[in-house]
């Protein structure tokens, strides 16, 4: 009994360190797409250059 005890709190401590990893991976994408933005306020970057819509597209999906 011991052991099943054991192997379910494991599998508890594996979720809880993916959903950890997975919300640090989601703050981190929210802070590129505002620099991203940021640098579109201020004129450094370009919203029309393909490559930049790309990225941006990119930091969405991996957010969402």
């Amino acid at each position: 009994m011991s052991s099943v005890v054991d192997r379910r709190q494991e599998r508890a401590e594996r979720r809880h360190e993916h959903i950890a990893e997975l919300n640090q991976r989601a703050t981190e994408t929210g802070l590129r797409l505002k620099r991203l933005c940021d640098a579109i306020e201020t004129g450094v970057a370009d919203l029309e250059d393909p490559a930049f819509k790309e990225r941006i597209a990119g930091l969405k999906a991996i957010r969402d």
